[in-house]
């Protein structure tokens, strides 16, 4: 059988009367009554403005937040501590060098000028024309060290087109797929070496 539950509730009631006619005893008990009215009255509540607080994953846990209270996010790439960032990839561009200038150059004078060599040899493409070129200023001229400009003013004599990368032919020699010219004593300069000169004295009997 269950028990009953038996609750008892105490209400203290304060009653203050008085029959004399003092004004000083009836002031002081008006004051007592009002103070403890005052105690006994209901406290008021409190608004508290409402704090945002994150929940443990992170989340935002108050549900008042509004469009415009939304954290805004940077579009930035964001690297975790301790690890390293790409680097950005290098984008390979078009070689770029200086642009050849015209040099003093004998090449009408002799027994064969440079012209008739050409003509007798008949280089098929700049890379064979820029052999043949640094074989006649080597044998016919004593310039055993070659550079763009030298063939820059020999095209022009000539009047064949000169290459966008006026340095590439001889660069392209100095390669173990040619193996026609050696490095010289100056950035830029080449020497046309025994295999360059004999590919160079096969032409024109072919």
């Amino acid at each position: 059988m269950a028990k009953e539950d038996k609750a008892k509730i105490k209400m203290t009631v304060i009653h203050f009367e008085t029959e004399s006619d003092n004004a000083t005893l009836q002031e002081n008990i008006r004051a007592i009554t009002q103070t403890l009215t005052r105690a006994l009255a209901s406290p008021q509540r409190v608004a508290y403005s409402s704090v945002q607080l994150p929940s443990a994953n992170g989340v935002d846990t108050n549900p008042n937040i509004g469009v415009d209270d939304e954290p805004h996010v940077l579009d930035a790439e964001v690297t975790a501590p301790g690890s390293t960032s790409p680097s950005p990839k290098k984008r390979g561009g078009a070689r770029t060098s200086r642009t050849p200038q015209p040099i003093e150059l004998d090449l009408t004078s002799g027994d064969m000028p440079l012209k008739g060599f050409i003509e007798q040899k008949k280089p098929d493409g700049d890379i064979k024309r820029y052999l043949a070129i640094a074989y006649w200023l080597k044998k016919y001229r004593n310039i055993n060290e070659v550079n763009m400009d030298h063939a820059y003013t020999c095209y022009r004599h000539l009047g064949w087109q000169v290459p966008a990368d006026a340095s590439r032919p001889l660069r392209a020699m100095k390669s173990t797929r040619y193996g026609w010219m050696t490095a010289g004593s100056t950035r830029g300069a080449y020497v046309i070496n025994h295999i360059g000169e004999n590919q160079v004295e096969q032409m024109g009997n072919e």
